[in-house]
C-alpha cells in the first residue's frame, strides 16, 4: 500500500474535556451529496474508546512543514496537545491545528468494522481552506513535497 502518495492529517476530538488525537493518512472523501468522509483508527488505539463515545470529530489536513508535528501525533504519548499550537473548532469544540492546509469538523455519521481498525464516518460541518499552504504528502514511507 506504501505505492500511493496520501496527505497526511491530525484526527483530533474533544470527549469529556479531554483533547485527543492520532496522526493518520487513512483519510478521503465518500459522498458530496451529503458530504461525507472517513478515516480509519487501529482498535487497539489508546484513544478508540472516546473516539467511539464522541458525537463529533476534527480532521488538519497538515501542511508540508508540519513534519514534526505528524511525528508527534503519531506517538501515544499522553497530553498531545500541551505542546502544540492549535485552537478549539467553533462547531465540534475539537483541537484544530494552526496553520494546517484545511480543517474538516465534522459530526459522525457511521461507524464500522474493518478488520483490525474501525471505519469513521463523518458529516461535514464546515471546512476552512488557507489556499496559501502545500499540504504535507507521504509515499513510500517517506514524506514528500510537490514541485
Amino acid at each position: 500500500m506504501g505505492c500511493l502518495p496520501t496527505g497526511i492529517t491530525v484526527v483530533s476530538t474533544n470527549y469529556e474535556r479531554q483533547l485527543l488525537g492520532f496522526t493518520a493518512n487513512s483519510f478521503t472523501s465518500v459522498s458530496l451529496s451529503p458530504p461525507l468522509i472517513l478515516f480509519c483508527l487501529n482498535k487497539n488505539a489508546g484513544s478508540i474508546a472516546a473516539f467511539q463515545s464522541s458525537s463529533v470529530f476534527a480532521i488538519s489536513i497538515l501542511a508540508a512543514n508540519q513534519v514534526e508535528i505528524s511525528k508527534h501525533f503519531s506517538t501515544s504519548q499522553p497530553n498531545k496537545f500541551s505542546s502544540i499550537n492549535y485552537q478549539i473548532g467553533k462547531i465540534t469544540s475539537c483541537p484544530l491545528i494552526i496553520d494546517a492546509v484545511c480543517w474538516v469538523e465534522c459530526k459522525k455519521y457511521q461507524e464500522y468494522e474493518g478488520g483490525d481498525h474501525l471505519i469513521f464516518v463523518g458529516e461535514v460541518l464546515n471546512t476552512t481552506i488557507n489556499n496559501d499552504r502545500q499540504p504535507l504528502v507521504y509515499f513510500s514511507r517517506n514524506y514528500r513535497e510537490l514541485k
